[in-house]
């Protein structure tokens, strides 16, 4: 298998299941990031660091999809789904904030909100790091617009956009203008990405 040596995580509750923002310790990003400035903690420029697919620790090797069956990523990837996780280290010369974008391929059928979770060095970051959204494109079936008997146009039929796409972390609620960002340690830092709604593939994640 390319994928590294797998590693068994505990059960962890997913969000839109039992948690609530009411019972949740976490501040909002907002608050947090707020915190991280007057600190004196700054966002770290130019740095870039890739965790090929090929590097991430998995939960179950059933999770580990070959170069064969990655829809076209020319690689092995991941197949997240809930309660599952990767989980992946990240080294930087200096503390402070940074960005993270990941590679996937949306699984899931129909409407549902493809989600995950987002934990650095064993804990979550803010509230908003519990619901890590996988956006899905659709397109018209057509762009001939039917009337119906009154001569109002019809929506067409929607199709998912099949195909892998990156993103940067966001709030899920836009409330935040631009990604959000992670405080990372000086030297080694842990990364877990938990599955929660809906399935995706994973492919390299970036710092």
């Amino acid at each position: 298998m390319a994928l590294s040596s797998l590693v068994i995580f505990e059960k962890l509750p997913v969000h839109g299941d039992e948690l609530t923002e009411g019972n949740i310790i976490e501040e909002r990003y907002s608050t947090v990031y707020s915190k991280w400035i007057e600190n004196g903690v700054k966002p770290i420029m130019g740095f870039s660091s890739v965790i090929s697919s090929e590097g991430l620790t998995v939960t179950k090797s059933a999770a580990a999809i070959t170069k064969e069956n990655s829809k076209g990523y020319e690689k092995s990837v991941v197949h997240l789904k809930k309660e599952e996780a990767v989980e992946f280290t990240v080294t930087v010369e200096e503390e402070g904030l940074y960005e993270v974008a990941v590679d996937y391929y949306p699984l899931s059928e129909g409407l549902i909100e493809i989600q995950g979770q987002l934990m650095v060095n064993g804990a979550y970051p803010y509230y908003e790091a519990r619901r890590i959204v996988f956006p899905v494109l659709w397109e018209s079936a057509t762009k001939n617009f039917e009337e119906d008997r009154k001569g109002n146009q019809v929506a067409p039929l929607q199709l998912k956009v099949e195909g892998w796409r990156a993103m940067k972390l966001e709030d899920p609620s836009n409330r935040e203008p631009e990604p959000l960002k992670i405080f990372l340690n000086k030297g080694i830092n842990t990364l877990r990405l938990i599955g929660g709604r809906g399935e995706v593939l994973i492919g390299d994640i970036a710092i």
